[in-house]
């Protein structure tokens, strides 16, 4: 029997769930330091249009600089990465849970973590004698001598090898890092119970390589072809696009939390005329508004599964001035009422 989905996944949606669970291991995080309070504060100048404007990852990760520099939480980027879990990444972490071993694990999530923030850090998998290497490289370079952020995929990596093969001796594992030993070294011997390297040539984790082939408990094989064959009708589509389509689209997708970009500013975010760029689409055989409404679906089928938001909220959160006008919008796109994308999707 195969395996269907009422809503299949896209990398835009995928990404903006996780994003979303991002947040919610920083406010986490805060609660358990005694400093929930500011929470709202930080995330004032990302959602001025309310809770379910998800935000990039460079916005996220904007604020977790801005509470690092207020000095309240030690260690901030080891305690978030020591919140994820495979259900952090949920489609993509199903993928992860359901392969045969941690090397076809890695290759995996080299994939999912090239198409989800390539553009900002990549993953490299591979053995080096007797070590299988999960090694963190910036774009630019300099990230990776960011704490911050290396401390959240290195734990992040620690995490989730942890939910696959529970139980195993860590003492044998080894991390390094690009940058010099941060304020809160001692902390690194609390969450990373193994040898830790400062100033190395990479930010890289280290585990035995006899841990590479152990079988994973949760393998499937049907599971995991489904996921697999998904993610990469997600990266076909996705490559559907000219290059001058994917910037005018991640720049949409990124102003979704602060705010939509007209035609105007997205023409001035890319150096060129408004007749140039309408006319430069036409020639690829779409338009702006059809790539902004593209947009405005994606950010409706999210709402649309948070329970409890009616139809009538999503409609002005996503700037129309009628739920009818919404209904009729949603129907064209999708070839169903908003209600039906719900009961067909069991929210």
């Amino acid at each position: 029997m195969s395996i269907t989905l009422p809503n299949a996944p896209n990398l835009f949606t995928e990404r903006l769930k996780m994003h979303e669970r991002y947040l919610a291991d920083l406010q986490a995080v805060l609660s358990e330091e005694g400093q929930g309070r500011l929470y709202p504060e930080l995330l004032a100048g990302i959602r001025p249009d309310g809770a379910f404007d998800s935000p990039s990852f460079e916005e996220y990760m904007s604020v977790v600089r801005r509470l690092d520099d207020l000095g309240v939480v030690r260690g901030l980027g080891l305690k978030l990465g020591d919140r994820k879990r495979n259900a952090t990444f949920g489609f993509f972490g199903i993928g992860f849970l359901t392969q045969a071993s941690l090397w076809e694990m890695g290759g995996f999530s080299c994939e999912a973590f090239s198409h989800c923030w390539g553009h900002y850090l990549q993953l490299q998998v591979f053995r080096e004698g007797e070590f299988l290497v999960s090694r963190y490289l910036g774009r630019p370079p300099l990230i990776a001598s960011d704490p911050l952020l290396v401390e959240q995929v290195v734990m992040t990596g620690v995490r989730v090898v942890t939910e696959e093969l529970p139980g195993q001796d860590w003492s044998r594992c080894r991390a390094s890092f690009a940058y010099p030993p941060p304020p809160h070294r001692e902390l690194y011997a609390r969450f990373l119970p193994f040898e830790v390297r400062f100033d190395q040539p990479f930010s890289e984790l280290l585990l035995p390589w006899a841990w590479a082939a152990r079988p994973l408990p949760m393998a499937n094989d049907r599971v995991r072809a489904f996921c697999e064959s998904s993610f990469h009708a997600m990266v076909e589509a996705d490559s559907g696009r000219t290059s001058l389509q994917r910037k005018i689209l991640n720049l949409l997708i990124e102003a979704g939390a602060s705010g939509s970009l007209d035609l105007s500013a997205v023409s001035c975010r890319l150096g060129i005329s408004e007749r140039s760029l309408q006319a430069a689409l036409t020639r690829e055989g779409t338009s702006f508004r059809r790539l902004q409404n593209e947009v405005l679906v994606e950010r409706a089928k999210q709402m649309l599964s948070v329970p409890g938001m009616s139809v009538k909220e999503i409609a002005f959160a996503l700037g129309f001035s009628q739920a009818a006008n919404f209904s009729r919008a949603f129907a064209r796109a999708t070839g169903m009422s908003p209600e039906q994308f719900r009961s067909d999707c069991g929210f």
